[in-house]
């Protein structure tokens, strides 16, 4: 039996973190690819359920919702920075 990172058997994988930004460009790429969702989602390793909720989030008329999104995101990374250092 496989281990992962945590030492725990079966468990899966922590979950990697996008920005919208990068969910931006994986949508723009599925856009392009002609598969279906789930094809798209197989073929890249993600979850269905992650990609439809960013597509819906990203759904044209909301760009306001991307530059928001991008700000909080890069703000959060610097706070998990900081927080590291302090430890």
């Amino acid at each position: 039996m496989s281990s992962n990172l945590n030492g725990s058997a079966g468990s899966r994988p922590a979950p990697v973190v996008r920005s919208a930004t990068e969910w931006a460009t994986i949508m723009a790429d599925f856009e392009r690819s002609g598969l279906s969702q789930r094809e798209f989602c197989d073929s890249r390793g993600l979850s269905l359920k992650t990609f439809a909720n960013w597509r819906y989030r990203l759904r044209p008329g909301r760009e306001g919702f991307l530059r928001r999104a991008s700000r909080n995101f890069q703000r959060n990374k610097t706070e998990s920075n900081v927080h590291k250092s302090l430890i």
